[in-house]
């Protein structure tokens, strides 16, 4: 198929789902201005974790023990894995309350919406918002459980509604229609010579 038109309604429900695939992507990104305040903040609250279990476990060793204080390395591992795993949720879940704050629901980013990919461009087309992008403005397409994501640099995309497809077979010739067009484009940004 030569031109794609889709006509759907984008809701919170679609946004939080686009909010909550952005801190994974946030993540692999190089430079994240978001991303390393919270890193810092949760990194912060992990050492002090960290800390706190270590005086409690050497505490509790020098009261029950007649002998030098040595610390436990059981107990410092197993706390040095919780401190871990509370720095990664805070991590995602600071990003994602973060991204929450973006729309409003009555806002022109929500609701009914129309978009156009052709061998060309991709067009997206709200009551407030019209959009026009090459497809060498985007990275890459991603599916996730109830929406697409075509992702222009690093942590923004375009998001759209799975439920907009006729089938799953109409949902994967788009997919792949937008994999091809995004390959062709790299390759086309990946041969302009560059003076230097």
């Amino acid at each position: 198929m030569a031109e794609y038109q889709l006509k759907y309604t984008t809701t919170n429900a679609h946004f939080r789902a686009y909010a909550a695939a952005v801190p994974w992507r946030l993540s692999r990104a190089k430079k994240n201005h978001l991303g390393s305040k919270v890193f810092r903040v949760g990194l912060g609250i992990t050492i002090g974790m960290l800390l706190l279990l270590v005086f409690i476990t050497f505490d509790q060793a020098c009261k029950d023990s007649v002998s030098p204080c040595w610390l436990d390395p059981t107990s410092t591992i197993n706390g040095a894995i919780i401190a871990f795993a509370v720095f990664c949720l805070a991590n995602v879940g600071l990003q994602r309350s973060q991204l929450h704050k973006m729309v409003s629901n009555d806002g022109a980013f929500l609701g009914p919406t129309k978009l156009t990919a052709n061998y060309d461009r991709l067009e997206v087309f709200s009551e407030h918002v019209r959009a026009t992008y090459d497809w060498e403005a985007f990275d890459r397409i991603d599916q996730e459980d109830t929406i697409l994501i075509l992702w222009i640099d690093k942590g923004v995309g375009v998001f759209i509604p799975r439920s907009c497809f006729t089938d799953t077979v109409n949902e994967a010739e788009f997919v792949a229609f937008c994999k091809d067009q995004i390959d062709r484009a790299t390759t086309r940004k990946n041969n302009v010579v560059r003076f230097t």
